[in-house]
């Protein structure tokens, strides 16, 4: 039997018995589903994570108090060894060729009331060219910035600003920080990013007014964190290094034992990769599982299939068809079974994203290898529960079969 006859013959076998289909292909259209879905998401949230993180700028270093654990599991339990940034970290860092504009932070939640309304909120405390360091990613939209000689002033993100109080908050207005009153001098533009609502709900002041409110939680000359950047014609991380280096004499550690973290956009990225890499791959085992579930729907069915049509066989055979042709026969509709149910998944997705798009204005763009790899794995599906079904009918004695 030529090719062409052999998929004709097997499709109109499936139109033939089309409950039995439609329930064979639900398990695969399931599966398939399951499987597109998440590594849609996957493709989607990785783009966006990274793309976030692109924006901290690629000359930009942050210095955190605590060391980050070694091995990857370990992060669920959070930062190996806890340590203290001071002042004298920043004046001593100030002697690193390569380095631009370095600014000491102190943050915490604090209680923020404006007109009556109060709120909890993240307070951020750095010096004026701290604005400089994050130019690329924070920008005015209404005001100014504050400078270091001020005090009681705050720079308002634009969630902030506009909705956090249920009123817009205007330059010139005062809010209450932990009982002391600021004057707003600056409000900052809506950054209008996936994981930017932190950003725009922060709130911004002079580090000596920080120091002032949080003064229980952070000693004397304690920072929270140190931001810096880097000069043009500098490697972050030849600078990183550096830092580490005079960090580790001045705080007595060494590369196996620091109690500080030096964190460049690379290491953010590769720290990031790493926990995205593992919650995909027991996602993508789960949804691989659930497909293949539905291999044993194809490959009952196919058996099922076999008992109905042993006669259909003997009588195949009778008039000339060979094994070949009779394993041909059953493979193909077995392989048409998962074909067409992963193209089923594979447009509900797509269709799901474009329902959430006209919601949401949510762009999620699919990955075109993702689909790829779902065909291939349908494919893959349906040959292997459709392969010892088909073998088995293929031998099939002829004469059994006519007199069965």
């Amino acid at each position: 039997m030529k090719n062409k006859d052999v998929l004709i013959y097997a499709f109109n076998e499936m139109k033939h018995q089309r409950l039995r289909t439609w329930l064979t292909l639900l398990g695969i259209i399931i599966g398939s589903f399951a499987l597109f879905s998440v590594l849609t998401a996957s493709h989607y949230v990785k783009t966006s994570v990274m793309g976030e993180l692109s924006k901290f700028g690629a000359d930009n270093i942050m210095i955190m108090p605590f060391s980050m654990p070694k091995k990857l599991s370990s992060f669920i339990s959070g930062p190996s060894k806890m340590g203290r940034l001071y002042n004298r970290d920043v004046s001593l860092l100030k002697s690193v060729s390569g380095i631009k504009t370095i600014s000491g932070f102190i943050y915490g939640k604090a209680t923020i009331i404006y007109k009556g309304k109060a709120v909890t909120g993240l307070v951020s405390g750095g010096n004026s060219n701290a604005f400089d360091i994050f130019s690329t990613y924070l920008s005015l939209k209404e005001g100014r910035y504050f400078t270091n000689s001020e005090h009681n002033v705050v720079v308002l993100g634009y969630t902030a600003a506009n909705t956090m109080f249920g009123k817009k908050v205007n330059v010139g207005n005062h809010i209450i920080i932990n009982g002391r009153s600021f004057r707003v001098v600056g409000i900052m533009k809506k950054i209008s990013t996936t994981f930017s609502n932190v950003d725009d709900s922060a709130i911004y002041i002079p580090i000596a007014d920080a120091r002032e409110i949080f003064s229980k939680y952070i000693g004397q000359n304690e920072l929270s964190a140190i931001i810096l950047n880097v000069g043009e014609g500098y490697k972050p991380s030849e600078v990183k290094k550096s830092i580490q280096s005079l960090l580790d004499i001045s705080h007595k550690t060494n590369k196996d034992n620091r109690d500080y973290t030096v964190m460049t956009q690379e290491f953010m990225n590769k720290m990031i990769g790493q926990i995205l890499d593992t919650i995909d791959f027991f996602l993508i085992l789960i949804a691989i599982i659930t497909a293949g579930i539905s291999a044993f729907g194809i490959a009952n069915t196919m058996y099922t299939s076999i008992v109905e049509r042993t006669k259909e066989i003997g009588t195949l055979k009778a008039i000339g068809a060979k094994n070949n042709d009779i394993q041909k026969i059953f493979l193909t509709e077995s392989m048409l079974f998962s074909t067409i149910g992963g193209i089923i998944g594979i447009g509900i997705v797509l269709l799901l994203i474009v329902v959430t798009y006209l919601f949401t204005h949510t762009l999620v763009i699919p990955d075109i290898i993702s689909i790829i790899i779902v065909l291939l794995f349908s494919l893959a599906v349906g040959f292997l529960s459709g392969y010892f079904p088909a073998k088995r009918a293929s031998e099939i004695d002829p004469v059994r079969a006519i007199n069965s």
